[in-house]
């Protein structure tokens, strides 16, 4: 395969270079932690047989410098790759590579994956490329003849311009299903810049913030990194959140502010049923906590009333464009009632000033020509066309039950372990995230699942490849052991 022809000639060009230690991990298409991600891409370099027997890795300050990681994280990745049995350590010397690995050429998953020559990403989360690229480039020819152009391109006032906070308050009433008002919207840069700004004015360092038990990454980062709050997963099922363990919590617990994802729950897809959601206000209530109701995939039209439509007292509503537009437009609304909003903004003007105008503006255009929904539309077709595909082809398989969602949620079966399941695909070209980096108490509880993301492939057939490379693992559970370290 010509492939494993070019990996020879990097092979060889890397032992003429033997002491020089000039490898470079290539880990921008890898998600989760950093330092798994240099393990991994360490890993594969050595299965392709790129780094040789003996040869020596950079050392840990080197590579931290030239990668931009700090010395810590490239020193737990040489640790973990040396429990792998990838490399080993000498004092004084330095770290090598233990040995080289063989592969299994029979194994169809691998040969099929690696004929292809790309990587198929099942893991990022993000809209289809294929249906907003030429809407994009046209919008972006209308703004720049715009012919108040500058007006967009200065500093705003607090509150922004009118039209745009308009146009805010027709996508959220479209897809929201309630009345919101402009004077109670204000924009972030995309929804998770909302939700940090929300907990950063509404609780105080060393509060209680909850969320689901299996959740969105990036909660925990603004959570515990950014704003130094303590966090803690609610038990959920197929369902969401089971509210009977949320009030077992609260009794237990002072709790601040509840972040919940109630439609297409990311990773699980869950969706919450109106009497889960009337039974977690009616706790809100009683305990007096805060809702952050993250609805980042409204535009698949739950039909289901939302928290801000129930209790919108103590809600503060977060939507964001890149799930359904397009991943470069980080932009994000937040709606609430103006006790809430105040402290809300205060806290977006200090750590933004303002979110991009021009942005703003493009999403106007949409609105007002009507784009903006036919991309949406667009997007949630899509996916329901891509959910389609994946169950036929992994009908076998443990799949979450939601049928609209942009991902699946694939639970394992118990020969599987989940890194080394995603290990697996990832030899084959093909990239998926472990259901371990969702989870808020991973001391605990231990995932048997991965989620795959749909919409990321950029044609059908390259989705069903990725797809097919998923039921050749599931259905072998022996690809395993499909490299050999000697």
């Amino acid at each position: 395969m010509a492939i494993l022809t070019d990996n020879t000639i990097k092979a060889k060009h890397f032992q003429n270079k033997f002491e020089t230690n000039e490898w470079l991990p290539s880990m921008e298409n890898i998600p989760g932690p950093r330092y798994l991600a240099l393990v991994e891409s360490l890993q594969s370099d050595i299965l392709d047989g790129i780094l040789p027997q003996s040869y020596r890795l950079p050392t840990h300050r080197s590579l931290a410098k030239r990668i931009g990681l700090t010395v810590g994280t490239v020193s737990r990745a040489y640790m973990e790759a040396e429990k792998r049995g990838l490399t080993y350590a000498e004092v004084g010397r330095g770290t090598f590579v233990k040995a080289q690995a063989k592969v299994n050429e029979a194994d169809p998953a691998h040969i099929k994956s690696f004929q292809a020559g790309r990587i198929i990403d099942l893991a990022i989360l993000r809209a289809n490329e294929a249906i907003y690229q030429n809407i994009v480039k046209t919008g972006l020819q209308q703004l720049a003849n715009e012919p108040k152009l500058s007006k967009y391109t200065s500093y705003l006032k607090r509150e922004g311009f009118l039209e745009h906070r308009q146009a805010a308050c027709i996508w959220i009433n479209t897809y929201a299903n309630t009345c919101a008002d402009p004077s109670n919207i204000i924009y972030t840069a995309g929804a998770q810049h909302g939700i940090s700004a929300s907990i950063a004015a509404l609780s105080n360092p060393g509060d209680l913030i909850l969320c689901e038990e299996i959740c969105y990454t990036g909660i925990k980062g603004v959570a515990t990194q950014l704003h130094r709050r303590r966090l803690m997963g609610v038990p959920i099922d197929e369902d969401g959140i089971i509210p009977e363990q949320l009030r077992l919590i609260c009794q237990n617990n002072i709790v601040k502010i509840l972040v919940c994802c109630p439609n297409h729950q990311n990773p699980t897809t869950a969706i919450l049923s109106l009497e889960r959601r009337l039974a977690i206000v009616e706790i809100a209530r009683e305990f007096d906590i805060k809702i952050i109701e993250d609805d980042v995939f409204n535009y698949l039209k739950s039909g289901i009333s939302s928290f801000i439509d129930l209790a919108p007292e103590r809600t503060i509503y977060v939507t964001g464009m890149s799930k359904s537009l397009f991943m470069g437009i980080r932009l994000g609304m937040v709606y609430t009632k103006s006790h809430l909003l105040d402290p809300i903004s205060t806290t977006v003007r200090t750590s933004l000033w303002t979110p991009s105008p021009l942005i703003a503006q493009l999403f106007s255009m949409w609105i007002e020509n009507g784009e903006a929904f036919l991309m949406a539309d667009a997007q949630a077709l899509e996916a329901q066309t891509r959910q389609q595909i994946a169950h036929e082809i992994l009908a076998d398989a443990h799949l979450s039950k939601n049928k609209q969602s942009p991902h699946l949620w694939l639970n394992l079966p118990q020969e599987w372990e989940t890194q080394a399941f995603v290990n697996a695909a990832r030899r084959s070209n093909v990239n998926i995230v472990a259901g371990d980096l969702f989870m808020m108490t991973r001391s605990k509880i231990k995932s048997s699942a991965v989620r795959l993301s749909l919409l990321g492939p950029d044609t059908h057939n390259e989705l069903k490849q990725g797809l097919n490379v998923i039921k050749t693992l599931l259905d072998n559970p022996d690809h395993n052991q499909q490299f050999t370290i000697i």
